[in-house]
């Protein structure tokens, strides 16, 4: 006769045995402190002081920005951006053009390769006359000036991008 065993597995951790326990244990703790590692190293909050981006996002509202956008990837036309002022004060801008484009502002219009921009971009004070082409390793911005609600277009250094704006704070706690 030929008897066959029935096993029983049992998958409840707390009924195992001490030692079979903590490996599982140690590998979840091991990948929750990775987790919030790469999460901190990753994703970095800003708090916006200035009103370039608005009505998107307003003055004094909190941001998240992926710090990792640029490193291999190339800034595209509309990316809200964080980019350092200076050593300890960061602004947020958006992009308007990248390497290349040609950019010619007449009469508080922007055109990019001979072609209108959106007129909320337009609407705003811009300089009366600019025309320049993006040169390599630089983004044209749309930034804030010295004064408040007046805007203009600058070059910036792409190494000087902090990241690019995913998201407002409040809603990625959701």
């Amino acid at each position: 006769m030929c008897s066959f065993r029935q096993h029983h597995y049992d998958f409840n951790l707390y009924s195992q045995p001490t030692t079979r326990r903590y490996p599982v244990i140690l590998a979840a703790g091991l990948f929750a402190v990775l987790t919030l590692l790469l999460l901190d190293f990753s994703f970095v909050r800003y708090r916006l002081l200035n009103e370039a981006l608005e009505p998107t996002y307003w003055s004094g509202q909190k941001v998240v920005t992926w710090r990792w956008a640029y490193m291999n990837n190339k800034p595209r036309r509309n990316d809200r951006v964080v980019y350092n002022q200076s050593a300890t004060s960061y602004a947020a801008a958006c992009i308007v053009a990248v390497p290349g484009d040609h950019i010619l502002s007449v009469h508080h219009t922007i055109y990019l390769n001979g072609k209108p921009l959106a007129a909320a971009l337009s609407a705003k004070s811009l300089t009366a006359y600019a025309a320049f082409s993006v040169p390599s390793g630089f983004v044209c911005i749309l930034a804030q000036k010295t004064a408040p609600q007046q805007l203009g277009l600058s070059l910036l250094p792409i190494t000087r991008l902090q990241g690019k704006i995913i998201g407002p704070w409040q809603v990625l706690l959701i």
